[in-house]
């Protein structure tokens, strides 16, 4: 069987000190990511190339287009918080591990259903050293 070729292109280079979670919204023909460790989500138009950074204070771990249009839900530290991209206000919808004040949520997506799931994580004592058994598999309907 023959290998088959991709053309591989650079989007945006130097743009996130630990940039993860890719989503393309189909509906605004952007790709959305966070920065972890920016504290940031990024909204990237890649026709125009205009990259529009949202800031929050603490680490993001997930940020998913909501249903109605105009928004984000955007795991934060160990909340859910709403964005509207319009006015860039935000407000906390949940919490999740409130007896674990040291946890953050890491990584997230949305199932067929439309239901955000996120994972949490302990703190990391030393880079890529992350205390176990401290994280959590949470869903927001």
């Amino acid at each position: 069987m023959a290998a088959s070729t991709f053309e591989i292109s650079v989007v945006k280079e130097s743009c996130s000190q630990l940039g993860e979670g890719p989503h393309w919204d189909e509906t605004t023909q952007r790709l959305i990511w966070v920065d972890i460790l920016g504290h940031s989500v990024h909204l990237l138009d890649t026709v125009t190339g205009k990259d529009v950074k949202y800031h929050f204070d603490g680490p993001v771990g997930a940020a998913v287009p909501r249903k109605r249009g105009g928004s984000l839900l955007v795991a934060v530290n160990r909340d859910f918080i709403s964005l509207d991209l319009e006015t860039g206000q935000k407000e906390v919808v949940a919490s999740v591990d409130k007896d674990k004040p040291e946890n953050r949520f890491n990584d997230g997506k949305c199932d067929p259903a439309g239901r955000f799931w996120a994972g949490t994580m302990g703190p990391e004592e030393r880079p890529v050293c992350v205390k176990p058994h401290q994280g959590s598999l949470v869903l927001n309907m």
